[in-house]
């Protein structure tokens, strides 16, 4: 039981570990690409 439930606890962290390495790097791109655009219309 143990090991059943300590096995089910390392696919959930390794889930939420996923998602929130999507999440961040769906975040960085939105700056990224913010910075970007910002960056464009001040070198107008």
């Amino acid at each position: 039981m143990i090991r059943a439930v300590s096995t089910n606890m390392d696919e959930i962290y390794s889930w939420f570990a996923c998602v929130t390495l999507i999440f961040f790097g769906l975040n960085i791109m939105r700056v990224v690409n913010v910075g970007y655009q910002m960056f464009a219309l001040l070198a107008e």
